[in-house]
Formats: structure tokens, sequence, C-alpha cells
């Protein structure tokens, strides 16, 4: 991903660190610095390793989110995206990755159209309460809409949370 960060660096971090605390407790600030050593030795939830899903394979991703939410990037620059409200978003966008949200679900609204649900980290302000419904399987963009097919991935949660 360009702009951003990669989910899988993010889940080596929390194996790396036998653990993560929870948003309420360290809450992201979007920041740039130095992590509060203290807060980060909490320990909430642990994972053991991460899958990544086949790329360019929305049926893939669709099996895997069946299980659990997945991560992946997608690109975010466009002022429609930026600014999103509601609705399915189709476009526009291209396959430049810059950001990473969470699939949590997919659906097929009244017209037959398929589309994804996100979550974003951008607060419940922006999109549907925080979320997004996304294009879903259109054979033009085997990447993916804004190229969210590209490098989907998800963790592995440990057998218990060491807090």
């Amino acid at each position: 991903m360009r702009g951003g960060g990669w989910a899988t660096k993010a889940f080596q971090w929390v194996i790396n660190n036998n653990g993560i605390a929870t948003e309420e407790y360290y809450p992201y600030s979007a920041t740039n610095g130095t992590c509060n050593g203290n807060l980060i030795s909490y320990r909430a939830a642990s994972i053991t390793g991460y899958v990544n899903v086949p790329y360019y394979n929305e049926t893939a991703l669709m099996y895997a989110v069946a299980m659990q939410p997945v991560s992946v990037s997608l690109e975010a620059t466009s002022t429609s995206f930026q600014f999103y409200k509601g609705g399915i978003y189709s476009g526009p966008c291209g396959r430049n990755t810059n950001h990473a949200v969470t699939i949590i679900g997919y659906g097929i609204d009244g017209n037959g159209m398929k589309y994804w649900i996100i979550k974003n980290s951008w607060g419940s302000t922006w999109g549907v309460g925080g979320y997004m419904y996304i294009e879903k399987d259109n054979y033009y963009y085997p990447e993916g809409r804004c190229g969210l097919a590209m490098y989907p991935s998800y963790p592995i949660a440990s057998p218990y949370a060491s807090a």
C-alpha cells in the first residue's frame, strides 16, 4: 500500500508484542509519534498468525468474510470516496491502494447489485455511521472496486486473550 500501512505488518506487530490493547484503553490518535510503552503493555487480545486471502479473487474474499472480518487495502483518494454518505459506491477510484479498511460483510440490493460492507477508521460521521457499501463482483475489475481484492488478509486469533 502506498500511503498507508499494511495489515500484515500490523498483524506481525501484534504477534511480536504478544497482543494489543483495546481502542477504548489506547485510542487511535491519527498522529505521528512514539507509542506509549505503558499503554501498549496492556494486552486485551492476541493473535498467533495471519492468512493472506488469494489475491484478485473476490470469491475467495467472500468465503473469508463469511468466517470473519478481513482487512483490505484500497484506493481512497477520490473526493467522492472521502465524502461518501450512502448508497453502493462504484467509483471513481483506481487500484493505487493507500488506505486500509475492514470488510465485515456483503449483500445484494433490491436491484441485484452486489456489495461489500466495509468499516472505515474515519469515525461515525463518515459514510453510513462509519461504514460504506462498495460494489462487489464487477468483472471489469478483477482487483475489486478500488483495488480491495488485491491484498486481503485476516488474523488468526489466539485461543485465549492475555489481559
